[in-house]
């Protein structure tokens, strides 16, 4: 069998640069000074798995939200992104389909999130919930729908 490369390894830098052309594209023009810097934050999450409430104070939602916030406050142009895998980890989480999660990446304001392997745990419904749950970008490079004789579409 033969042993392949995560795909993380690649894909993050990949969905990195889509973000920022898409971004780059769609926005609204800004006057560029000649000579003049610009600086732009990119705050990046992978892994998440659930951690809605910390433990001892550090890793969960409300502690990234006040951190994100800080950097926002702090710095002009923010873009924050998630390598994926908010699924599956807490009760809470795995009992709530990441509701709350996603939830919580809406109030913070994250800009795109990837799918990582853990997206796919449950059906390709409770997927479809949580990407019209989110006010966020879903990013992917490598992902189509396809049907399997006698079995649910899969993505």
């Amino acid at each position: 069998m033969k042993k392949q490369m995560p795909v993380r390894f690649f894909f993050v830098p990949l969905v990195v640069l889509a973000v920022l052309i898409s971004i780059g594209c769609s926005a609204t023009p800004v006057a560029r000074i000649p000579g003049a810097t610009y600086e732009l934050t990119v705050l990046h999450t992978n892994d998440h798995h659930g951690t809605v409430l910390s433990k001892n104070g550090e890793a969960g939602l409300a502690e990234r939200a006040a951190f994100v916030k800080s950097v926002r406050d702090s710095c002009g142009n923010v873009l924050v992104l998630d390598a994926g895998d908010i699924n599956t980890g807490s009760a809470l989480s795995n009992m709530f389909a990441a509701e709350p999660d996603i939830m919580a990446y809406n109030l913070i304001g994250y800009d795109a999130v990837t799918f990582g392997n853990h997206e796919f745990d449950k059906s390709l419904s409770v997927l479809q919930g949580q990407m019209q749950q989110s006010r966020f970008s879903w990013l992917s490079a490598n992902i189509k729908k396809v049907t399997v004789p006698g079995s649910d579409p899969l993505i």
